[in-house]
């Protein structure tokens, strides 16, 4: 591995050394800031994804370590969301009842549910490393903004009726 691939993939590698340090208080209390609003939201949605609110901290501080390692963004905020939260809480379900771990939604055991929902947290997370590796960013753009626009309102009720 040359230095050129590791600035080109590693992102950190190619800001840090050039970082303005007259930024830094400035910096510190934006991040202060979104972090004091972050945090209780990343609880909520642990418990809309129906995990304790220590996971949405946990999520909460990897994403944030990992996007500052490897994001590209200066604007972007990596959080957990409710439409993630709700796919979480759908797909372990789903996956509980399917595979026979559970006979229904309303019995299954908590330490297992834990347990599924991190494996599909890391099962995701290396999928999309792999299509980062792979350079897969461009499929996004197969999909048109009223697919979208459908999918984060249905997302959206789906969270206000389980809420409900």
């Amino acid at each position: 591995m040359t230095a050129k691939w590791l600035k080109r993939n590693i992102p950190i590698l190619s800001w840090l050394p050039t970082y303005n340090r007259s930024w830094l208080p400035k910096d510190t209390m934006a991040g202060l800031t979104v972090w004091g609003v972050i945090i209780p939201t990343s609880m909520a949605y642990a418990g809309v994804a129906g995990l304790p609110p220590q996971f949405g901290l946990y999520t909460l501080v990897v994403t944030l370590l990992l996007y500052a390692v490897l994001g590209t963004s200066r604007q972007m905020c990596v959080a957990p969301t409710s439409a993630t939260a709700a796919l979480v809480a759908s797909s372990v379900i789903g996956i509980m009842v399917a595979t026979g771990a559970a006979t229904n939604a309303l019995q299954i055991d908590p330490a297992a549910y834990q347990q599924h929902a991190a494996a599909l947290a890391m099962v995701v997370g290396l999928l999309f490393l792999i299509a980062g590796i792979a350079r897969l960013g461009f499929i996004t753009q197969f999909l048109s903004r009223p697919v979208m626009d459908g999918f984060v309102t249905g997302l959206a009720v789906f969270v206000m009726v389980g809420q409900l």
